[in-house]
Parts: C-alpha cells; structure tokens; sequence
C-alpha cells in the first residue's frame, strides 16, 4: 500500500466512524499528566453516543451547516480568529 493509498484509506474510516476519528486524532490538554497532550480517550458509553449521532454531524461540514455554525461564530468573535487567519 502506497502512503498516498493509506491516506485514502484513513480519510474514508475517518467520514465513517467518528469513534476511529477520536480515538486516532483527538487529542487533549491535560496539565496534571507527565506529557501535556494526551489522546483523547472515550468511555464505552460515549462510543455509543457517537455512533448514533446523525451522519451529518459526523463531519466538521456538516456540524458547521447545521448546529455548529453559532458555536464556530462566537469561537471567532472571542478571541479565536487569530487561528484562521492567514
């Protein structure tokens, strides 16, 4: 398998189960921990709360389509549009 296949591949589990997504590339900041970052671990119960979310909301398009688009504003707005800046 080529890189640019495996890219491919994790892309399209990533649109498919939001579950893979967190558990692969959702990270924390935990300032109590020895490493700063820490991944971002899921109880059983949130799998579960994940995985019957509606698809749309699986994605960061789709979240800011529908109810994520006020939340993404107000993120901006207080503080947080240096990060989109160019």
């Amino acid at each position: 398998m080529t890189p640019h296949e495996l890219r491919e591949k994790t892309e399209a589990l990533c649109r498919q189960d939001p579950v893979f997504f967190t558990k692969n590339f959702v990270h924390i900041e935990d300032k109590d921990a020895a490493e700063l970052v820490q991944p971002f671990r899921l109880w059983p119960m949130q799998e579960d709360a994940l995985r019957q979310l509606h698809p749309q909301l699986h994605t960061f398009a789709g979240w800011l389509a529908g109810p994520g688009r006020p939340a993404f504003e107000r993120a901006l707005t207080s503080g947080a549009r240096w990060a989109f800046d160019s």
